[in-house]
């Protein structure tokens, strides 16, 4: 019986939006939906901004067919500069929201990810970085995601039309290399992070701030529909996705973020 067999999975996903929008000049620069849905995106880090979410799924992965819902939380802040130099993200996920619903008695339990980020330009994106680099109140037995899992990722933007409010004016291509959680099942062990393995992920624009998302997270093919539509809120929305379609029993997962910038006080705003 393999690891993944024994133990159950949480699928960790905090939505926040991509900075980038309308076209201004020569610098691509549109609010955008999220662009992968399990996977990590090189965007983001730019200090003072602080994004949150909540995630629901019907049942972890591996567990029987049916409906048996897990939840968790998640909170990130940046600390670095994204253009000028790196943007660093340091993201807390909660997955312990109660010892009666999901998992058995796991309220609390959590994990640190680190991730850096660059923007080569305004359609060029690099990151690298370690999800669960620590982690707290750990379940009585082992689960996957406690596995340290250090990746690497690229994202490229290709614009269709120059009216980025327009449907189908860009195409999102995200491609990485992880291990950990990233290993396919027949690789995987709870003793080591392992070989790395590639994934990525492909979303186009449907409409102004909503994307259509396919992913391959290293071990299944998801599947979802990124949303971010208020004007006046733009980095408020969600995402919605089918996972594990590979596998045989497909899982619905969703998300819920927002994210937003503390702003330094100028001494032109001192009374």
């Amino acid at each position: 019986m393999n690891a993944f067999s024994q133990w159950r999975y949480h699928t960790v996903i905090v939505a926040f939006a991509i900075s980038m929008l309308a076209h201004q000049g020569n610098h691509l620069y549109a609010q955008v939906a999220n662009v992968t849905i399990d996977i990590p995106a090189p965007h983001g880090g730019d200090f003072g901004v602080i994004a949150g979410g909540v995630a629901f799924q019907s049942r972890t992965r591996n567990t029987d067919q049916g409906f048996v819902p897990d939840g968790n939380f998640g909170m990130s802040v940046g600390l670095g500069d994204l253009k000028k130099a790196v943007g660093v993200v340091a993201a807390v996920n909660v997955f312990g929201l109660s010892n009666k619903v999901g998992e058995d008695n796991n309220l609390g339990s959590g994990t640190l990810d680190i991730q850096v980020n660059r923007a080569i330009n305004d359609y060029i994106f690099v990151g690298a970085g370690v999800r669960s680099i620590t982690n707290w109140i750990p379940p009585s037995t082992p689960v996957p995601r406690n596995n340290r899992s250090f990746f690497f990722v690229g994202n490229g933007i290709i614009p269709i039309t120059r009216n980025y409010d327009k449907p189908f004016s860009l195409l999102f291509i995200t491609a990485g290399m992880g291990n950990g959680i990233y290993r396919q099942t027949k690789d995987f062990d709870l003793e080591t992070s392992g070989q790395l393995n590639p994934f990525g992920s492909v979303a186009l624009q449907v409409f102004r701030g909503g994307n259509a998302i396919v992913e391959w997270n290293g071990y299944t093919l998801n599947a979802g529909l990124s949303v971010y539509p208020f004007k006046r809120i733009p980095a408020l929305g969600g995402t919605f996705s089918l996972a594990s379609l590979t596998e045989g029993r497909p899982r619905f997962v969703c998300s819920m973020g927002y994210s937003f910038k503390i702003q330094a006080r100028s001494n032109r705003d001192l009374p």
